[in-house]
């Protein structure tokens, strides 16, 4: 009978030993997944401020063209061609 508690008390220990180490590999991956989130917010923060950094470069350079084709367009009429 001694035994037997002693079993019993030694499959609930490895029982508890099999748990806890369960829940620290669900707490793992649960970190892991709010990591990866968090790393893909700031990513997805990263590519919208390239994009808004792409459109005002676009906006530049089309001003910037514009301004180089009209300076063209005097310096031709002053050349008389």
């Amino acid at each position: 009978m001694v035994n037997d508690i002693n079993q019993n008390i030694s499959s609930v220990q490895a029982a508890k030993i099999k748990l806890e180490e369960a829940f620290a590999r669900l707490e793992k991956a649960v970190d892991d997944k709010v990591a990866s989130v968090e790393k893909s917010k700031k990513i997805d923060a990263e590519l919208i401020a390239a994009h808004k950094n792409i459109t005002e470069l676009r906006e530049k350079n089309k001003l910037a063209s514009e301004r180089l084709d009209s300076t063209i367009n005097q310096i031709r009429k002053i050349l008389g061609s």
